[in-house]
């Protein structure tokens, strides 16, 4: 409260912003979802949710010109790249956290599919900070750090990773100045690992889970969120409380049992209805909207300053893989999409702050 109230207008700006307010209602909905389970309920989900809320204004009051932004996302960065590397020696040290040999390091990236989040969302970033630097001992550095990135995903034995890499990928060669060929070699790549990582996971499980069994798990799972929305339709049945009740909508095979939706679009939808839903969407439109829009409030990537419009291309790309991601994991919680929409309203209001000195300069 102190920080927020030393900031003063900077906090009222944050709080116009349409982002911000689909933040808020999205964060809300969650809270009221669990009413029914009392007034206590609701006070623990709001322990669990307001913290999204105080990150994503500290981020965005922190980054008062391009210089600390480019320095936030290098703390991203390197810090990022800890739980990479902490996966890959996981694996390489068969330590506990390495569940069935697969990449995974500890807390919320744990499990081998969250893992991959993280690599996700910094690659593009690892990518554009090479366009940064003039040093070539730190685009070395960056271009470890990216390969580095890649093997983390393999070494993860992630499907839904492995897609989301090669879309990321996608994403990030379609900017390059020879994107066809570039997104030929996308294609050709993607072919590749595609195939290996689905290979390498059958292998891994000895085949007792299979891309059908895949399949299967998420065909239930789904099912069991269709009935939530059609018996609960505005506030679904309450924030993060799928794995715990999917067995009483359908029937779920014992080793589905105590797992989450597995598409984070799907779970919205489920524990916390429409209302939720809408305003999840909201959220992510003008998220995106801020670096992707070619309008007005928009105009990615096209600030005068150009390190600020490479950092805007990247919070674009990460995000764009983040969403895809997201189709085959359900990670509401994840702090990704909180960063990125952080990142994005940053940028709009160093973008506010170029135009207007632009137009004072141009006054007088």
């Amino acid at each position: 409260v102190w920080f927020l109230k030393a900031r003063g207008e900077g906090a009222n700006w944050i709080m116009t912003r349409r982002t911000t307010i689909a933040l808020i209602a999205f964060l809300a909905v969650n809270v009221v979802s669990v009413h029914y389970s009392g007034l206590s309920s609701m006070m623990e989900m709001a322990g669990q949710w307001y913290i999204y809320l105080i990150f994503y204004f500290i981020i965005i009051s922190n980054i008062n010109s391009t210089d600390e932004f480019v320095k936030t996302v290098w703390a991203l960065v390197l810090s990022g790249m800890f739980i990479v590397y902490y996966g890959i020696y996981a694996v390489a040290y068969e330590l506990p956290s390495a569940i069935g040999g697969r990449a995974g390091a500890y807390g919320v990236y744990e499990n081998h599919n969250d893992y991959t989040y993280m690599i996700i969302l910094i690659f593009p970033f690892i990518i554009n900070l090479m366009k940064t630097t003039g040093s070539r001992l730190l685009r070395l550095v960056l271009l470890a750090f990216a390969l580095s990135c890649v093997a983390g995903v393999f070494m993860s034995l992630s499907r839904g990773g492995m897609i989301a890499l090669v879309a990321s990928l996608f994403f990030i060669f379609r900017t390059s100045k020879r994107s066809f060929i570039m997104t030929a070699l996308v294609a050709i790549f993607a072919v590749g690992a595609i195939g290996y990582q689905w290979q390498k996971r059958d292998e891994n499980q000895s085949g007792n889970y299979s891309y059908q069994d895949s399949k299967g798990s998420r065909l239930e799972l789904w099912k069991a969120a269709g009935e939530m929305v059609k018996k609960h339709p505005l506030l679904g049945i309450g924030s993060k409380r799928f794995d715990e009740y999917a067995k009483d909508y359908y029937e779920i095979s014992h080793d589905n049992r105590g797992k989450n939706a597995h598409n984070t679009y799907v779970e919205v939808l489920a524990t916390t209805g429409i209302a939720g839903f809408i305003a999840f969407i909201f959220f992510i439109y003008h998220t995106g909207k801020a670096v992707l829009a070619k309008k007005a409030g928009g105009e990615a990537f096209g600030a005068d300053d150009e390190k600020l419009s490479i950092m805007a291309q990247a919070v674009a790309l990460s995000f764009l893989g983040i969403l895809v991601r997201s189709l085959f994991n359900s990670k509401t919680h994840d702090w990704s999409l909180y960063m990125l929409a952080a990142f994005s309203v940053a940028y709009v209001k160093l973008k506010a702050e170029e135009r207007s000195a632009k137009a004072v300069e141009a006054s007088g």
